[in-house]
């Protein structure tokens, strides 16, 4: 089954990105800081919006290992007052989130042994945000809602070139 790449699915429709790169810090054995950049990012497939982290980072905390792969949970940990910001262009259309806690990640090992990655696969619901102003399927001013959805596939490279993998 193929997985869509990076798809946010609010009341106001989906949020789909053509690139989107990760930039991480181990923090312990169990821990990493994700920073996300996201560009070429449209919400219907035809309103281009802006991706805006705003001090926001992902902290993915491993749980126990399962084989060949790892379950995860991923808090979206934001600097007090700040929200990752989705902007549409020309528009009042809006939608933030808020810190929470999310599950739905799994990290496994890809590639051969001399060039190991890891890839992760996110299927996360229950997501909560709001969207503000006037947006597609939505109702106009400020709703907060608690079902947006994000899937997609990414691969984590190591930067040394040691590659990674999940144990």
């Amino acid at each position: 089954m193929s997985r869509p790449q990076n798809e946010f699915t609010t009341k106001a429709g989906t949020v789909k990105c053509s690139t989107v790169t990760f930039h991480g810090v181990t923090i312990s054995a169990s821990e990493l800081t994700l920073t996300p950049t996201l560009s070429g990012c449209f919400l219907g497939g035809v309103v281009p919006v802006h991706v805006k982290m705003n001090g926001c980072d992902y902290l993915v905390t491993a749980g126990e290992a399962a084989g060949e792969s790892i379950e995860a949970t991923t808090h979206i940990d934001c600097s007090p007052g700040n929200l990752i910001l989705i902007e549409a262009t020309g528009s009042t259309c809006k939608i933030t989130t808020p810190d929470q806690t999310l599950g739905g990640i799994t990290f496994h090992n890809s590639g051969t042994a001399e060039a190991m990655d890891v890839q992760a696969t996110t299927d996360a619901a229950g997501i909560t945000y709001e969207v503000h102003g006037s947006c597609p399927n939505s109702p106009t001013g400020t709703t907060l809602f608690h079902d947006g959805t994000y899937r997609g596939v990414g691969t984590l490279k190591s930067s040394d070139g040691d590659g990674l993998t999940v144990h």
